[in-house]
C-alpha cells in the first residue's frame, strides 16, 4: 500500500520529521514487529496487557484465522509513532457486502481497555494522521471500535481526529469494569475506610485455614498450567452452565486461547495464575496478569465446595497481600458483581465508537441494532445465574 505523508507541524524540541502512515496486512510483517510494538506500548498511556503483541498474536492465531490484518501505523524519523490495531472482515447485508474494521482482540476473549497506541512526544499529531488515513480510505463501510478505555486520552484524540476528517462516528458506553487503587502496603489497604468487609474475610481466613487445610498457591510452573487451567474451566462451567448447555469457558477455542496466553505471558513474567487449595484439592483458581504495576483478573473459577468455605474471597485476600507493594492498581474487568465493590472497587467504563458509510454500512448498522434489541429481550427473560 502506498505511504501517505502528513504535513509537518511544529514538533517537540527534537524534530522527528514528518509523519507517514501505512497499513500492515501481512502476518509475517506483523510478527516481526513484536519488539517495536511492545516498546511503543510501554511508553504510551495505553499500556495494558490486552494491547501487547503477545495477546494480539495469540488472538489472531486462535480467533483470527478468517480475518484480514489492517494495522494502521504512523512512523517518523525516530521510528514507530502510533498504531491503530485493526482487522478487516467482509459481511453480507441486504445492501451488499460490507467491509468491516474492528479492533484486534475485540471478541471472545474477555479483553477490555483496547485502544490506539501513541508515542507521548506527538500524540495529537499522530492521532490526527492515523485518523486521516482511515478517513481517506474509501474501501470500508463499517468501523466498530469496541471495549476502548473511556479514560483514554489517545482514544479521545483519535476519535476527534476521525470527526475532524469527516467521519460521522457515534460513541456509546460499553462495559462496567470495577477497579481499585492500592496503597503501598497490605496493612494500609486493610486500614482503608471501607475496611469492614476485609476484616470479615480476614476472620474467615483465620477460622477456615487450619480447619480445612487451606493453602494459597501464588503461582505455578509452566508444566503445571494445563491441570490448573483445566480446573478453572471445570469449576466455571459447573457453576455457570446455562440451560442451553453453553458457558464461555466450555468453548474449546477459548480454552486454547487461554493456554496460549498463559505460556506467552509466563515467558514475559506477566502471568499471575493463582489458586486456593482446600483439603488437597484446588477449589478456586484466578487467571490474571501482573503487568507493569497493575493486576488484571481475567477469569476466576470456584467450585461449590469452595463457595461454601468462601475460598474465592480468601484467595483474593491472599492475592492482595501477595501483590501488595508491587501492584498499584487492581482491575476486575467487566462485570458489576457486588463482591467486587465490597473490596472497595469503583467503576471504570469502556466505550464503543461506531461509524457506518454507504448503503452496506447503513444496512449493517440497522441489522446490528436489531440483534442488540433481541439480545436485550433474551437477557431480560433468562433465568438468573446461581450466586
Amino acid at each position: 500500500m502506498a505511504t501517505e505523508t502528513a504535513g509537518g507541524a511544529e514538533g517537540p524540541p527534537l524534530d522527528r520529521g514528518p509523519l507517514s502512515t501505512r497499513v500492515v496486512s501481512d502476518r509475517g510483517e506483523f510478527a516481526a514487529m513484536a519488539r517495536d510494538w511492545n516498546a511503543l506500548l510501554t511508553a504510551s498511556e495505553s499500556d495494558v496487557p490486552f494491547l501487547t503483541h503477545q495477546w494480539l498474536s495469540a488472538w489472531l492465531d486462535i480467533y483470527g484465522r478468517d480475518v484480514g490484518l489492517f494495522v494502521v501505523l504512523a512512523e517518523d524519523a525516530a521510528g514507530l509513532a502510533g498504531i491503530v490495531p485493526l482487522y478487516v472482515q467482509r459481511r453480507p447485508t441486504l445492501a451488499g457486502e460490507a467491509t468491516v474494521l474492528r479492533f484486534l482482540g475485540d471478541r471472545d476473549c474477555g479483553a477490555d481497555f483496547l485502544g490506539v497506541i501513541l508515542r507521548p512526544d506527538r500524540e495529537a499529531e499522530t492521532a490526527a494522521a492515523l485518523a486521516g488515513h482511515l478517513a481517506r480510505d474509501q474501501a470500508w463501510h463499517v468501523l466498530v471500535l469496541d471495549h476502548a478505555d473511556a479514560r483514554s486520552r489517545s482514544f479521545t484524540l483519535f476519535s476527534e481526529g476521525l470527526r475532524s476528517a469527516g467521519v460521522k462516528a457515534s460513541r456509546a458506553f460499553g462495559n462496567v469494569c470495577p477497579h481499585m487503587s492500592l496503597p503501598d502496603s497490605f496493612t494500609a489497604f486493610l486500614d482503608l475506610p471501607d475496611c469492614v468487609f476485609k476484616r470479615i474475610i480476614a476472620k474467615d481466613a483465620a477460622r477456615f485455614w487450619k480447619k480445612h487445610r487451606m493453602r494459597y498457591a501464588p503461582g505455578f510452573a509452566a508444566e503445571e498450567f494445563d491441570p490448573v487451567l483445566n480446573r478453572l474451566f471445570e469449576t466455571h462451567v459447573q457453576r455457570f452452565m446455562r440451560r442451553d448447555g453453553h458457558d464461555t469457558l466450555g468453548d474449546a477455542r477459548r480454552q486454547a486461547f487461554y493456554r496460549a496466553v498463559a505460556l506467552l505471558f509466563h515467558e514475559q513474567g506477566w502471568l499471575k495464575l493463582t489458586a486456593m487449595e482446600v483439603e488437597g484439592t484446588l477449589e478456586a483458581v484466578d487467571f490474571g496478569f501482573l503487568y507493569h504495576g497493575a493486576y488484571y483478573s481475567l477469569q476466576g473459577g470456584i467450585s461449590r465446595a469452595g463457595l461454601a468455605l468462601k475460598a474465592g474471597n480468601i484467595q483474593t485476600f491472599s492475592l492482595l497481600g501477595d501483590i501488595a507493594g508491587t501492584a498499584r492498581e487492581f482491575h476486575y474487568l467487566r462485570g458489576e458483581e457486588l463482591y467486587k465493590y465490597q473490596w472497595g472497587c469503583e467503576s471504570l467504563m469502556t466505550v464503543r465508537l461506531s461509524a457506518f458509510r454507504g448503503w452496506p454500512g447503513r444496512a449493517f448498522g440497522l441489522a446490528r441494532a436489531a440483534r442488540g434489541a433481541v439480545k436485550t429481550v433474551k437477557r431480560a427473560i433468562r433465568p438468573k445465574r446461581e450466586s
